[in-house]
């Protein structure tokens, strides 16, 4: 299990030095938890979490880029989070596809008319973002979700690695793809 969670942690990753830090996170929070928590006491002072559910947290914190300094390669959102709070916060993320989800207020069609359905938003989000040859992944923990892109030549290892590491809606922490 802890072979997968560092997978997933670099099959998360947008690639470069991200990826060994967040190999290297997972492996210290399964191995050395006291540690990782004292070392990251504003983000990882999780004292009741243990095992794979503290490894999945500090792999999701540190996609979550604040932990150094960096910007998010996942957005968190509410469920009652409207397709424009989400498209704002998804824009923010750099490695995701470069898409055209919106039009430009000026454009001659007028202002984009988002749709009320917010899955309806994520599917085309889904839709666009494999035409750009990535995939939309929802992480579920409570009653939040984050999105985050990944190429589609990861998505079948993701998937199983994700499963042995936990990411399982049974442990509260589902990992899935989202469909177009």
């Amino acid at each position: 299990m802890e072979y997968a969670l560092v997978s997933v942690a670099v099959l998360l990753s947008p690639g470069g030095g991200l990826a060994g830090n967040l190999a290297s996170l997972a492996d210290q929070a399964l191995n050395i938890p006291d540690w990782v928590r004292d070392r990251y006491p504003n983000w990882l002072d999780l004292p009741e979490q243990s095992g794979l559910e503290f490894g999945r947290t500090a792999v999701l914190t540190g996609l979550a880029g604040g932990i150094w300094g960096l910007d998010p390669f996942l957005a968190w959102f509410d469920w009652r989070e409207s397709p424009e709070d989400i498209e704002d916060r998804l824009r923010r993320i750099p490695s995701r596809p470069v898409m055209s989800w919106t039009k430009s207020p000026d454009s001659a069609e007028g202002p984009t008319q988002y749709p009320s359905d917010t899955s309806a938003y994520l599917r085309e989000i889904a839709r666009q973002s494999r035409e750009a040859g990535m995939a939309l992944v929802s992480i579920t923990k409570g009653d939040s979700y984050a999105l985050c892109f990944v190429p589609l030549n990861r998505t079948d290892l993701l998937l199983a690695d994700a499963k042995t590491a936990g990411f399982t809606h049974e442990n509260d922490c589902g990992l899935e793809l989202i469909d177009p």
